[in-house]
């Protein structure tokens, strides 16, 4: 069965909240003191229930671990070019998750520090003699429009990667096979 990545997280998503249901339904229904009556007791009572409850949390699991690794598959299938940068939507996560914001900084962080030696450069100059102001003058390593550049380069890329990854999520097939609809018995009540 295929299912579109939107789907497959979605479908993530209401497994979990299914879960958590379903956990709560065992765990309050773990225990009873013994004179009380058995409120499953037509349904083949309470631990037969819970057991079927309990294969249903494993199926819900499993099904999630499926789901993941269709989608990492197909994360790491499809590629996504953003300007002239092509790589899978799983490097892109990556990038996105762990480098961007750190390359980001830096570029700022350079940014910031030029603008604050030329601040102090221009504070040492104004209260330096004729014969001192050069050796304050600012010396700059870095090319200060590439760095401009660059954290332009990177807002943009990240608004076009959006744009990207929420096409693919809604265009690109996961397989992911079903052996049942795992985890859909309801609550007995």
């Amino acid at each position: 069965m295929g299912l579109l990545l939107t789907q497959a997280l979605a479908r993530i998503e209401l497994n979990k909240k299914k879960l958590a249901k379903k956990r709560t339904f065992v765990t309050t229904y773990c225990s009873r003191f013994n004179f009380m009556v058995d409120p499953f007791e037509k349904d083949g009572g309470v631990e037969t229930i819970l057991v079927r409850e309990l294969q249903a949390i494993a199926d819900l699991e499993q099904s999630i671990i499926d789901l993941r690794r269709s989608i990492a598959k197909a994360n790491d299938e499809t590629m996504v070019t953003v300007g002239d940068v092509t790589k899978s939507i799983a490097d892109w996560l990556i990038w996105k998750r762990e480098v961007v914001a750190s390359q980001n900084s830096f570029v700022k962080q350079l940014i910031q520090r030029v603008q604050q030696g030329r601040t102090e450069s221009e504070n040492k100059q104004r209260q330096a003699s004729d014969d001192e102001k050069e050796h304050y003058q600012l010396i700059v390593h870095v090319n200060e429009k590439g760095l401009h550049d660059r954290a332009e380069q990177l807002e943009s890329i990240l608004g076009d990667l959006d744009a990207e990854l929420s096409i693919k999520n809604a265009t690109v097939t996961v397989d992911y096979g079903e052996g049942g609809d795992e985890g859909t018995n309801e609550n007995p009540a």
